[in-house]
């Protein structure tokens, strides 16, 4: 979708009512939030999806390698809106209500994911991505990123181990070294 599609398509949109109804009925009976379950580690997720997001926008070009870091790259991007559109998608209750009995761990690497998700994506469909009106660049970034996560994933054929030209797609291999480690080809 071009800019210009985007744009007339919420021009359309603009000034209409739209009524969602409340569906926390359909929920009651999950697991979630909603059915009053929320991961006890909930509130100290807070702070860790909050310095991820933070090393995200400072755009630094370090390599973490403390205990503290994990080894994250940073996402590099530097936009002040995104980064507060990112907060306010509260990626830490998204993961401790979907699986309040997780571990910490595993919530952490889902909240990663999530958040790699929503970068990924954002590359591609966003007015500031780096592929956005660009067909064949979006192409190059779909490609690398199958790529990259298929020998992140161990599934590759190549002993090498690749380095991303893209950091988001880069920032990855933390979330792939995990899932290498908890499952096995019979299961991915």
């Amino acid at each position: 979708m071009t800019s210009t599609q985007r744009e007339q398509l919420l021009e359309g949109l603009r000034g209409q009512a739209v009524r969602i109804p409340d569906l926390r009925p359909i929920f009651s009976g999950w697991a979630g939030a909603y059915g009053g379950n929320i991961s006890p580690h909930w509130k100290e997720l807070v702070g860790v999806v909050d310095e991820k997001l933070q090393r995200c926008v400072e755009g630094s070009a370090i390599w973490y390698t403390s205990s503290d870091h994990r080894g994250e790259p940073s996402l590099f991007f530097a936009d002040e809106a995104k980064l507060a559109r990112l907060k306010a998608a509260d990626f830490a209750l998204f993961a401790s209500s979907w699986w309040p009995q997780a571990g910490i761990e595993e919530l952490r690497i889902l909240i990663f994911l999530a958040i790699w998700l929503f970068t990924w994506d954002d590359e591609i469909d966003e007015p500031t991505g780096c592929c956005t009106d660009d067909f064949q660049a979006a192409q190059a970034y779909r490609s690398e990123t199958m790529n990259f996560i298929e020998h992140c994933l161990g599934l590759g054929t190549s002993s090498v181990h690749p380095v991303a030209t893209n950091p988001i797609i880069e920032s990855f291999r933390v979330i792939g070294e995990r899932f290498y480690v908890a499952y096995n080809h019979g299961e991915s």
